[in-house]
C-alpha cells in the first residue's frame, strides 16, 4: 500500500448544506497594517490574494468590475481618520449609502466588549445601492467593511458580527506597546492557552463531532480540529514553528492578510466524510491512501491524526502538517504557484517534511527513509528514476510520491548543499532568493531556474541537451557518494 501526501489541483464546490455552523466552514481574514479582521464563509476565494477582496462564485467564472456587486463581495480598506466617518464610508464603500450610528462596544461578540475592545471606536453602519459597509474609526484609520447585499442577506450578519478592530496585548497594568504585533481576540486565547468549542468558549474535551471540531487561531494560522484540546494547542505551537521556518528559507517579501486554514481530524474516516462535505474528493481506489492534501485557491489544508498508524512514522500527522503547510506557503507568498514547476514545489515540500519539533522551534532534517530508497535504485539503475532529470525542469502536473525523494536531491544539490555554489562563489540559498525574487515578478519558474542555476552548467558542457546529460550522472553520483545529508 502507497500513502500519499498531495498538492491538491481539485476545484472544492461546497456541499448544499454549508450553512450549517461548522466551525471549519469559517475561515479568517487578518490585515494588521488595517488593524482590523473579519470571518468569512468558507465558499469565498480572492482572485487576487494581496488585496482583501473575496468572492463567492464558482471557481475559474469570468467576472468584470460593474458585476461585483451582484456578486457575494467581502471586501477591508482603510483611509486616514481625518475626514467625516459616513464621508469615508461612502467613498470606500464606492456608493452614497444610508448611515446609522452603531454602539461598539454594545455587541455581545468577546472581541467588542468594552474590557477588551480599543477604546474610542466609533462605527456607522451603511446600506444603499445593493450593498452594506461597516465603516469604524479606530485610532489613526477609519477601516470599512463592504459586503454585496443587505445585512440580512446570506451571512452578511454573522460576517458584520466577526469584524475586529485588533489589539496589540490582552489588557493589563502594564501599558501596551505597539511593537507587539496585532492580533485577535481568538489568537490571544491562544497565547493563554485555550482552545475553543463550538460556542467559542474555552474546551476541556474533544469535539463529539468533525462538524463540532475545536478552534484554535494563532497569528498566522486558522486551526480547526476534532482532536483534544492539548492537541489542538500543540498544533497551534507546531504550525508558528513551522511558519518561522519557511520563511528563513523562503524570505517572503509581505504575506497576504488570509489567515492559513488547517483542518486536523482524529480519523481517516472523518477525514473522507468532512473533506467530501466540502466537495474535495478522496481517491478510494487503488494501493493508495491519502495522508493530506492541499486546496489552492481556498487556502485550506486537510490532514488527520491517524495517518502515522495507517503510513508509518514518517507519515505521522506532524511530518505531513511540514509537507503540505510548505505549498501552502509557497502559494501565499508568490500569490499562487501555478508558475512554478511540480518539481521544485514538491523538492521543497520533502526538504520539510522529515523535520522535528523541539524546544518551541522546528528542525529540519533530512528525509533518510526517502533518500535510502533512491540510493539503493541509483546502486542498481545508475541513472535517474525519470531517465532524465530534464523531464522534470517545466513539468507542471502530476509527480508519483515515488519520484519524491529524486526531486528532493535536486533541490538539495542545487540550494542546500554544501558544494551549491556558482562559478562566482554565490551559495545555492543566494541564489534561491534571486529565484523567488523571479518568481514573485512572476517570471516562469523553468525559465528562471535554468538562468539562475543552470547557466554554469551549460556554459561548461556547450549547450542545454549536454548539460542536462552530464547533470544526469552528477546527481545519481552525489546520491549514491552523500552519507552527509
Amino acid at each position: 500500500m502507497r500513502f500519499l501526501i498531495l498538492l491538491s489541483l481539485m476545484l472544492a464546490q461546497a456541499a448544499a448544506d454549508d450553512r450549517q455552523d461548522w466551525p471549519l466552514r469559517w475561515r479568517t481574514c487578518c490585515d494588521s497594517a488595517l488593524g482590523v479582521a473579519f470571518r468569512y464563509p468558507y465558499p469565498f476565494f480572492a482572485p487576487d490574494q494581496t488585496r482583501t477582496v473575496l468572492l463567492r462564485m464558482p471557481t475559474g467564472t469570468r467576472y468584470t468590475i460593474p458585476k461585483i456587486a451582484d456578486m457575494r463581495l467581502v471586501g477591508a480598506v482603510a483611509t486616514p481618520a481625518d475626514t467625516d466617518l459616513a464621508a469615508a464610508g461612502d467613498r470606500l464603500a464606492g456608493a452614497k449609502l444610508s448611515w446609522t450610528d452603531v454602539d461598539w462596544y454594545a455587541s455581545k461578540a468577546p472581541h467588542r466588549s468594552a474590557t477588551w475592545a480599543p477604546p474610542g471606536v466609533i462605527a456607522k453602519l451603511g446600506t444603499g445601492e445593493g450593498r452594506t459597509a461597516l465603516v469604524v474609526r479606530h485610532a489613526d484609520r477609519i477601516s470599512a467593511l463592504v459586503l454585496a447585499g443587505l445585512p440580512t442577506t446570506g451571512d452578511n450578519a454573522e460576517i458584520l458580527d466577526s469584524f475586529e478592530v485588533l489589539t496589540v496585548a490582552a489588557k493589563s497594568a502594564d501599558k501596551p506597546t505597539t511593537a507587539k504585533p496585532l492580533r485577535t481576540w481568538r489568537d490571544h486565547q491562544f497565547i493563554a492557552g485555550k482552545a475553543l468549542d463550538v460556542s467559542g468558549k474555552p474546551a476541556t474535551a474533544p469535539a463529539a463531532s468533525w462538524k463540532l471540531a475545536l478552534e484554535v487561531e494563532t497569528q498566522h494560522y486558522h486551526l480547526t480540529g476534532h482532536v483534544a484540546p492539548a492537541r489542538m494547542l500543540f498544533h497551534g505551537q507546531y504550525l508558528e514553528a513551522l511558519y518561522r521556518a519557511y520563511t528563513k528559507v523562503f524570505q517572503p517579501e509581505s504575506m497576504p492578510p488570509f489567515k492559513f486554514e488547517v483542518h486536523v481530524f482524529a480519523t481517516y474516516a472523518d477525514f473522507k466524510a468532512a473533506s467530501g462535505a466540502w466537495g474535495n474528493g478522496i481517491p478510494t481506489g487503488g494501493t493508495g491512501i491519502v495522508g493530506g492534501f492541499f486546496v489552492p485557491h481556498l487556502l485550506s489544508l486537510w490532514v488527520y491524526e491517524e495517518s502515522g498508524a495507517l503510513g508509518g512514522p514518517q507519515f505521522s500527522v506532524e511530518h505531513v502538517i511540514a509537507h503540505e503547510c510548505s505549498h501552502q506557503f509557497l502559494h501565499l507568498a508568490l500569490n499562487g504557484t501555478d508558475h512554478v514547476p511540480t518539481w521544485i514545489n514538491e523538492g521543497l515540500a520533502v526538504h520539510f517534511e522529515s523535520g522535528v519539533f523541539q524546544n518551541g522551534e522546528f528542525q529540519i532534517r533530512p528525509p533518510l527513509a526517502r533518500l535510502e530508497r533512491l540510493r539503493e535504485d541509483y546502486v542498481r539503475l545508475n541513472s535517474p528514476l525519470s531517465g532524465s532529470l530534464g523531464k522534470y525542469l517545466d513539468h507542471h502536473g502530476f509527480i508519483d510520491a515515488g519520484m519524491y525523494g529524486e526531486v528532493y536531491a535536486m533541490i538539495h544539490a542545487f540550494v542546500f548543499g554544501a558544494k551549491a555554489k556558482d562559478s562566482t562563489g554565490k551559495s545555492g540559498l543566494d541564489r534561491f532568493q534571486d529565484y523567488m525574487r523571479a518568481l514573485r515578478q512572476r517570471e516562469d519558474g523553468a525559465k528562471a531556474f535554468e538562468r539562475i542555476f543552470m547557466a554554469d552548467l551549460v556554459k561548461r558542457y556547450g549547450d542545454r541537451d549536454k548539460a542536462i546529460a552530464a547533470w544526469d550522472q552528477q546527481l545519481v553520483q552525489y546520491v549514491k557518494g552523500n552519507r552527509n545529508w
